[in-house]
């Protein structure tokens, strides 16, 4: 395997970690910032009903209208009111609705629990009921689902890009590599090149220099050693007197 395809791999497996971490905490943060809502929203609701039927508790057909005005224009799991002590059921409101959406995969893989809350119900300074209120994690689910596929997509764009340039990068930087190869495979044909552009890297600064100097000593010898040979061809066939051959 070539140095470039070496260096390209492990760029792509750097991007594939580096990626799937960010990817991974991203989904984390945003599943514990959405189970805070679900439970500041339970809690709410819960809170904004105790204090609603406060002069209601003796009215179920009240309390019953109250809850389900809440229960249908929000997202709850299980509404109930209890009554104190005795832990008689008033009213309650339950549903099972599920998204669609969401593959049940990621459903389990996230487990994005309903948050529940409560408040109580007084009369005067006793404790007639208590509401309990269950916030279903179907919206929050649907959103943390579009945010992980919104993530996942701009993660793989940033990752085609990154491997991309990096492949472009690698194989301009190794560019001096295969000039250098060139030039060694031309000293064999006695054919003496220098690379005009000096890369920028420093080891490969070096390296090039270094060749380009090899090139120029070894002209520089071919040349004498030319010279030399034509020097002692004229010695040897031509007389130094007279200039004839001899």
């Amino acid at each position: 395997m070539s140095l470039l395809k070496q260096l390209f791999l492990a760029i792509c497996l750097f991007l594939v970690v580096a990626f799937t971490g960010s990817f991974i905490s991203g989904v984390e943060s945003s599943r514990e910032q959405l189970l805070g809502q679900l439970r500041s929203h339970a809690q709410d609701a819960a809170t904004a009903l105790g204090l609603s039927m406060t002069p209601h508790v003796d009215d179920p057909a009240m309390i019953e209208l109250m809850v389900s005005s809440i229960f249908d224009s929000g997202y709850f799991a299980t509404i109930r009111v209890v009554r104190i002590p005795g832990d008689e059921v008033i009213v309650e409101r339950r549903t099972t609705t599920t998204s669609d959406k969401v593959p049940s995969w990621f459903v389990d893989l996230v487990h994005l629990e309903p948050q529940g809350g409560d408040a109580l119900i007084m009369r005067g300074w006793e404790q007639a009921a208590r509401v309990e209120v269950l916030s279903h994690p179907q919206f929050a689910l649907a959103k943390l689902w579009d945010s992980a596929v919104g993530s996942l997509l701009w993660l793989l764009l940033c990752g085609v890009v990154s491997a991309i340039l990096g492949g472009w990068l690698l194989r301009t930087q190794l560019r001096p590599l295969d000039n250098m190869v060139q030039q060694a495979q031309a000293i064999t044909r006695r054919e003496f090149l220098t690379l005009p552009r000096v890369p920028r890297t420093p080891e490969l600064k070096r390296v090039v220099l270094a060749m380009n100097q090899m090139v120029e000593k070894l002209k520089q010898l071919f040349a004498e050693e030319a010279a030399r040979s034509e020097k002692l061809r004229e010695e040897a066939y031509q007389d130094t007197l007279t200039g004839l051959a001899n």
